[in-house]
């Protein structure tokens, strides 16, 4: 017998479905930072975060 998923579980698995379907912009934006990690500025990777925000938050819309 299988185990009811819990509302926090159910939360938890539609953000990691949602990041899953990022993970391209994702890995963009980590490589930014990455890149410009010993001098990041407020803004420095800004583009990037924008388009990976983006990505996140409509994949979170879809159900």
């Amino acid at each position: 017998m299988t185990k009811p998923v819990s509302t926090t579980q159910r939360g938890v698995l539609r953000l990691a479905k949602a990041l899953g379907s990022c993970s391209e912009t994702a890995a963009v934006y980590g490589a930014c930072i990455s890149k410009t990690f010993a001098d990041t500025q407020q803004g420095s990777c800004s583009v990037e975060f924008a388009a990976f925000k983006e990505c996140y938050t409509i994949a979170l819309r879809r159900k």
